[in-house]
């Protein structure tokens, strides 16, 4: 996981989504074992909208994509995590071409129907690891300043 791993806090780590085949499809996710963003103490809730700001300005400023989703489920992983879903023109191109939808278009469709197909799409590993690589240089001057 250290491979997808952009950047960690002291509450939270900031990783590529491993299991979906989206370059700049984040996870940000809580070190605690916390099932509740109400769990959280001001200090970690602070954090959390931090990390999920900069997770979101990491996305638009090498991904570029048309929207940014972020959600949080808890379903299949009850820790609490939040998903920053960049939703392309290359995305909703091929989401488009096996649903009928129309614009505003149904986030949660969109990443639904991602997860199921991501792997059609043809992002590549390099494209993965170019973004990662970026990621993690903007991360770094940001650290500098």
């Amino acid at each position: 996981m250290r491979d997808y791993l952009v950047f960690e806090t002291d509450h939270f780590t900031v990783s590529q989504a491993k299991a979906y085949r989206v370059p700049g499809y984040l996870i940000v996710e809580s070190k605690a074992n916390r099932t509740r963003v109400a769990g959280f103490t001001p200090g970690q809730a602070a954090d959390l909208l931090k990390c999920l700001a900069d997770a979101e300005t990491l996305v638009q400023a090498i991904v570029k994509p048309e929207r940014v989703y972020i959600l949080k489920f808890g379903e299949a992983k009850p820790r609490v995590h939040f998903h920053v879903f960049p939703r392309t023109a290359r995305l909703a191109r091929a989401y488009l071409a096996h649903v009928p939808d129309r614009k505003p278009y149904s986030g949660a469709r969109i990443v639904d129907w991602t997860w199921r197909n991501h792997e059609s799409i043809g992002f590549t590993d390099r494209q993965i690891r170019a973004f990662i690589d970026k990621a993690r240089r903007i991360v770094r001057q940001r650290n500098k300043r």
